[in-house]
């Protein structure tokens, strides 16, 4: 008896759990005084998000023992297709940023996946001028990400928005300069 009281019991648990989650807005306000509030009916987007970030791991450069590090590129879910996005990349200067020829990258992340990898830590060594002093030289970059679309996908639009609101990423960069060189700061 005491087992058919705890499966019957058991059983009305599940029941009552199960039929819980079934109501829906409409019947909650037929039923009792509660409305559903604007922010329980919120519409969420379906576009992707995209996301610049720095990438966790320090790799190995040329002459760096710094923590120079890649950049990555998110998006919120996998596509269907693969995806390009064209980044230009500009070095602050002055006070202001010059830029480096359009665009400074394309970047492809394959179909299924939610990242990629820009080897900026790397690459932009060479873009910091060294001098005849033996110091650590740091630039500062902003990349900007001009357009997103889907590589092979003929008549599909890829709809994405920015991780809130923002297209740039704004980062330090630094070289291990030897020295023995001229200095690009001193007149000749």
């Amino acid at each position: 008896m005491k087992k058919l009281v705890l499966l019957s019991s058991f059983l009305f648990m599940i029941t009552s759990c199960h039929n819980e989650g079934t109501e829906d807005v409409s019947s909650l306000e037929k039923n009792s005084n509660i409305t559903a509030s604007k922010t329980a009916q919120k519409k969420t987007s379906n576009n992707t998000i995209v996301t610049l970030s720095m990438d966790p791991v320090t790799p190995l450069c040329y002459n760096s023992i710094l923590d120079n590090r890649n950049v990555q590129l998110h998006i919120s879910q996998p596509a269907p297709y693969d995806i390009q996005f064209k980044l230009t990349l500009k070095q602050k200067a002055l006070g202001g940023y010059l830029s480096v020829p359009n665009p400074w990258v394309m970047v492809i992340i394959p179909k299924g996946e939610t990242w990629a990898t820009l080897d900026t830590a790397c690459q932009l060594e060479s873009f910091i001028s060294c001098g005849k002093y033996t110091e650590i030289k740091t630039a500062n970059f902003r990349l900007t990400v001009t357009s997103a679309k889907y590589f092979s996908a003929p008549g599909e639009t890829f709809n994405y928005e920015f991780n809130n609101g923002v297209n740039t990423y704004d980062f330090a960069h630094q070289v291990s300069c030897l020295g023995g060189g001229w200095n690009p700061d001193e007149p000749k």
